[in-house]
């Protein structure tokens, strides 16, 4: 009836890290019940929570947004989908308030659900690498949203947006650069691709 949840919940909002499956269908009726309407309850529509926004209209209702990033490549492939690079925004980090945030989402086949659905039938997940640096200073993560409209239904079916971010240092630099990388959850390996993220203009 539910679908295996992967990652850990934070705030509300389902972070992606190490892999770890919870089926919510082993639980008892009541304790699954219970489950899904404290997840209903808790889950940031978006606005809740210390968290990334999902789109720049979210995060300029949220207040935190600064201001539109130019990226490039906006599209691309990567293990035979087409991929397109969403709206590219810079924000406020809220839990810290200092170090700003470049939020991105990736719609692949037309979708920006599919990303999440490839890395749960595919055992295919999308990272990313800082690029051109020697010190390795850049924070890239990313979170699964569900959003609050149809949230029960879309947890069962598993679909959930990601988004991701990258925390940027102090003083900003002007320009950062990411790999694209393949997480194979099967032979727990890290493949680099030929797909480098360029974000310009961050000043």
């Amino acid at each position: 009836m539910y679908p295996e949840v992967i990652g850990w919940i934070t705030n509300g909002r389902l972070r992606i890290g190490t892999p770890i499956k919870v089926s919510i269908s082993q639980l008892h009726p009541p304790a699954s019940l219970l489950l899904a309407i404290l997840l209903a309850f808790t889950a940031s529509a978006s606005f809740a929570g210390e968290e990334q926004s999902r789109s720049i209209k979210e995060s300029t209702k949220r207040e935190i947004f600064i201001k539109e990033v130019v990226a490039r490549p906006r599209k691309f492939e990567w293990e035979g989908h087409a991929v397109k690079l969403g709206e590219c925004w810079l924000e406020r980090n809220v839990p810290s308030g200092k170090l700003p945030f470049i939020c991105f989402r990736l719609e692949i086949d037309q979708s920006f659900t599919e990303e999440l659905a490839i890395q749960k039938n595919k055992n295919r997940s999308i990272e990313f690498r800082e690029e051109g640096s020697v010190g390795k200073t850049l924070v890239i993560a990313s979170t699964v949203i569900y959003p609050m409209r149809n949230y029960l239904s879309r947890l069962r079916k598993g679909t959930g947006e990601i988004v991701h971010f990258i925390e940027l240092p102090i003083p900003l630099p002007k320009r950062v650069a990411i790999r694209l990388c393949t997480n194979n959850h099967e032979t727990d390996t890290i493949e680099p691709t030929n797909v480098v993220l360029r974000f310009e203009d961050l000043r």
